[in-house]
This record gives structure tokens, sequence and C-alpha cells, in this order.
């Protein structure tokens, strides 16, 4: 701040950027700068840009944490770099990519091919976690499409708490039933609007497009839609 005489009259210039300020004389030529009260917009945005940021990083760490375990059940065969795009989502494949950098997942090559794999102490984890059912089983994987052979180690450990159907073309369509009775009334709602395809069920419904996939061959095995052409659905009374 800094005060200037001029032709019998005092000046306070304030510092540039200053805002949200009275001036209040106090007495005779005592003056105060005064902060206008309500003027908090400055501290507020401070700490919702901190929680936000915060809500971002919990967001892709969750995000990334279930692209492990997605690795994870997938059979080391399947793993192969080239064929990435059969077992996961652009999104997935960008998240992979994260993980690389930060060497999480890593190349592993083998007899000429490419394959992902975890970082030692990511796999190790994921074992454990996946043998400690524990109370809740809070550790299992949500959703998968897997082989028979893969589904039955998925679903034996807490068969209760999964729906799985086994499709003609021989994989195994699973997700815990809370989640799946979820994602059903979004699918069936937005189905009863007429047949869509998967990717515009996914856009509709903010469901990942695996997962509509899953929900959907459950519904089908239920009778409640049916696949009128290939990845279009509509209700089974349409």
């Amino acid at each position: 701040m800094k005060v200037v005489r001029k032709n019998g009259k005092i000046y306070i210039i304030l510092p540039e950027g200053t805002a949200g300020v009275d001036i209040k004389e106090i007495s005779d030529n005592v003056y105060a700068l005064v902060l206008r009260r309500g003027n908090t917009s400055k501290q507020k945005k401070e700490p919702d840009a901190k929680q936000a940021n915060e809500s971002r990083e919990v967001k892709e760490n969750s995000e990334e944490e279930r692209v492990l375990k997605k690795l994870y059940t997938i059979p080391f065969r399947r793993r192969e770099v080239a064929n990435l795009k059969e077992e996961f989502l652009k999104e997935e494949i960008e998240l992979l990519k994260k993980l690389m950098n930060a060497k999480k997942v890593f190349i592993y090559n083998k007899d000429g091919k490419r394959y992902l794999a975890l970082a030692s102490e990511i796999y190790h984890r994921l074992k454990q976690e996946s043998e400690n059912v524990g109370s809740g089983h809070t550790n299992l994987i949500d959703y998968a499409i897997l082989s028979p052979e893969d589904a039955r180690e998925v679903v034996k450990k807490a068969p209760q708490i999964y729906a799985a159907h086994r499709h003609f073309d021989g994989k195994v369509y699973l997700a815990k039933k809370h989640l799946f009775l979820e994602w059903k009334k979004r699918v069936m709602t937005a189905l009863s609007k007429g047949p869509m395809h998967v990717e515009d069920l996914s856009a509709q419904t903010g469901i990942d497009e695996r997962a509509v996939i899953i929900t959907l061959r459950l519904l089908n095995e239920m009778g409640e839609v049916v696949e009128i052409k290939k990845d279009t659905f509509g209700l089974a009374d349409y």
C-alpha cells in the first residue's frame, strides 16, 4: 500500500489485484482498510480446487486398481500386446499405458511374442487379495468375460454373490449380483425406448461397455431381452 499526497488530497494506492476492500475513517485523518464481509471467494476457491483434485485422484486410482485386477484375472496366454483390444476397452488401454509408465505393468517377451505382465509386488498383492475373500467379498472382481475354467476359479470362491451365464460363444459372462441388478434397471429403462446397439446403450446408461454386454447376456438368458442383430438388443416383448 502506498499513500500519495497531491493537490491537497490524499490518495491511497493499493497493490494490484486487491479487491473487496473498503476504506473507513476511524478518527480525524486516521483511516483503516476493511475487508468486506462475505469476500471469501479466494479462500473458498482454494479448498474447492484442492478437494476437486483429491476427488479426481481417488477416481483415477480406483480405475487403475480395477484395470490391474482385470489384468490379473486374464490368463497370461491372452495378454498378448497385439490382441489387447480383444480384452480391454479403449480407455482401459490408455490406463494400462499409464500403469506401464508407473512400472506397475511391464512387457514380457516370450517365444517372440510380447505379453503384459504385472510387477511382482502388484501380482503378489492381488493374489493375496483373491485368496483372502474376507467378509463382504470386497476383494473379488466385480465383473468379467472369462473362459469356463477361469470362471470356475472366480465363482467357486463366493458362488452366492455372482450371476453368471455361459454363452454359446463358449465364454462365461459374470458379474456381482448387486451390480447386475443396478445395471439391469438402467439397461431395461433405456431399451424401453426401442432397440439399441451396445455402444449406444453404454453411452445412454453411463455403464462400461463390457459391463453392458455382460448385463445383456444375462438378461438374454433370463428371456427379458433379445439380440435383434449383432450387438443390437431390444426388449423381449418389443
